[in-house]
């Protein structure tokens, strides 16, 4: 899992992951989901951070996260489907600090 840079409570940032280095050369993604969870404090709703449904730019899948909780580190899981019928998983982590 990659930790990335720290989100201040009240920003809203484009989450992206790229699928490139596990996706076959000419398959195309598709049913993208992502899970909010907390890895660290306490969030009673952490799906609530998302906004939107996520979108898949050619190998890059990208989530808005919106409003987050001051002083919890989330998890968000994305997953995607390839045209070749392979199922790909990749996880972020993401502090919540502010600033």
């Amino acid at each position: 899992m990659k930790w990335l840079s720290i989100k201040d409570p009240e920003e809203w940032v484009v989450v992206s992951v790229d699928f490139a280095r596990v996706t076959p050369p000419g398959d195309t993604l598709s049913s993208p989901s992502v899970v909010a969870t907390v890895l660290r404090g306490m969030d009673a709703s952490p799906g609530a951070a998302l906004s939107g449904a996520p979108q898949i730019t050619g190998t890059i899948v990208a989530q808005l996260m919106i409003d987050a909780v001051d002083g919890v580190d989330y998890k968000l899981r994305f997953k995607v489907q390839t045209s070749s019928g392979q199922r790909r998983v990749f996880s972020v982590a993401i502090p919540v600090r502010a600033a």
